[in-house]
């Protein structure tokens, strides 16, 4: 049975009171007027609700030994959420860890599940509705979505497309948990069209998008198809669709950077800097694009080893040592919470002038002060070469209505920290300089 019958019945869960329901971070809503644009902005702490990251417990917290690390590196991001999967084969220590981190994080999890063989990864893997409630009540209750098998179509399984609906079935969230049920993002998303429309079974569309070293504002590269050019954000929408249906809300369940190793592509991890510039710049494209949650790939690097790529996805290393992405991503975190209850954002009428490349979007927190986060987006990388691009700072005025009382900018450095920058204020115009950093223009009427 579907627990959601429309897009128009989701909140954000810090709007809503409650953690059961999907949240929705829609792009601002748009109007030209005089050369000026009158936008309702996104909720500060909405955004920050959109936000996740995928971790592996089971390996991190006991087979790595790794519990206070990962427990600190999730309290210290400010992240609310993560994904990672039920193993009913788990031990009772893997439980007990796993326990107490949700306990610890007040973390709330995007729950994988599994199917049986042929289709499940090992013997043990498969998660019927009864190892779901078992799971959910042993680490503490914290799943609030169900996701179906990670990326079916890349099991080499004959007949995976049929076999990932009827464990999609079998699982169905109304028989397992009374939570939303996320589909199966496809590993190549060109297999959409072989498993076709599961919209009957889920709730909430699936999206992969990893980028071989392009930015994450790329509108697609290499081969294309039906929908456009491959990787491109309407691009893995369009294909997610082919399975959700037009009206599901979305969620990226995996995106990142690598910095070691080969992408599937065979271009190489990209480094580190450029990796933080990047994954700040993602979760803000994808919350324009209106995807409802983002869930990076992943928290913590699963190994040392330079030549596998797999290895270097990670927002700390495997000792725990933090990338410029982790700091980051906490900068960000820091800049937009604002806990609290509901409230109307006032729209603000402004200009934005600059390179046809800037990307801004529009907040606004409970007392009053607007936010916009604004970027350059082109290429700070070249796949190619393997070689940092230096993107120079412009000059980028906003104009607005009446004069600002009070303006401050502060950028992500190549660290990920905010530092201060310059914000001009005449009249009623804020004129600042934007590279491929993440800036935050800060604004009080």
């Amino acid at each position: 049975m579907k627990r959601i019958l429309a897009l128009g019945l989701f909140c954000a869960a810090c709007a809503c009171g409650s953690n059961r329901s999907v949240p929705v971070v829609d792009a601002s809503t748009v109007t030209q007027s005089a050369g000026l644009r009158l936008e309702t902005p996104v909720m500060a702490d909405a955004f920050v609700e959109s936000l996740g990251v995928n971790t592996h417990l089971t390996n991190d917290l006991t087979a790595d030994g790794k519990y206070s690390v990962i427990v600190h590196a999730v309290r210290e991001l400010g992240i609310r959420h993560v994904r990672d999967g039920i193993f009913p084969v788990q031990t009772a220590a893997q439980y007990d860890d796993e326990r107490r981190f949700f306990a610890a994080t007040h973390a709330t999890m995007l729950a994988i599940t599994d199917c049986p063989k042929p289709l499940g990864y090992f013997p043990g893997a498969q998660t019927p509705p009864k190892v779901v409630r078992t799971f959910d009540a042993a680490v503490g209750h914290p799943i609030d979505y169900l996701e179906g098998p990670n990326e079916p179509d890349l099991r080499h399984v004959k007949d995976w497309a049929p076999l990932t609906k009827t464990c999609i079935a079998r699982d169905d969230a109304g028989k397992a948990l009374a939570v939303p049920y996320v589909a199966s993002a496809m590993g190549d998303p060109l297999d959409a069209p072989k498993l076709g429309s599961i919209a009957a079974l889920v709730d909430i569309g699936g999206i992969h998008r990893y980028f071989s070293g392009h930015n994450p504002g790329t509108t697609g590269f290499a081969f294309g198809g039906a929908c456009g050019r491959w990787m491109g954000m309407a691009w893995s929408i369009c294909e997610a669709r082919v399975n959700a249906g037009p009206a599901a809300p979305l969620f990226v369940t995996e995106t990142g950077y690598t910095t070691v190793g080969k992408e599937r592509s065979s271009s190489t991890g990209i480094g580190m800097v450029t990796v933080g510039k990047y994954i700040s710049r993602v979760l803000f494209i994808d919350s324009l694009a209106g995807i409802a949650r983002t869930y990076l790939y992943e928290l913590h690097d699963d190994g040392t080893d330079a030549s596998n790529a797999q290895d270097g996805y990670g927002l700390i290393e495997y000792d725990g040592t933090p990338k410029p992405s982790f700091y980051a991503v906490r900068s960000i975190v820091r800049a937009l919470s604002d806990r609290g209850p509901a409230f109307t954002p006032s729209p603000l009428r402004y200009g934005v002038s600059g390179k046809a490349t800037i990307d801004h979007e529009l907040f606004a927190k409970r007392d009053g002060e607007y936010v916009v986060a604004i970027w350059n987006e082109v290429p700070g990388w070249n796949p190619a070469t393997k070689k940092t691009i230096v993107v120079p700072p412009s000059t980028v005025t906003l104009t607005f209505t009446t004069r600002p009382s009070r303006a401050t900018f502060e950028v992500l450095d190549d660290g990920g920290m905010p530092s201060s920058a310059g914000a001009t204020l005449r009249g009623n115009s804020v004129t600042i300089a934007v590279d491929d950093h993440l800036g935050f223009l800060r604004l009080r009427f």
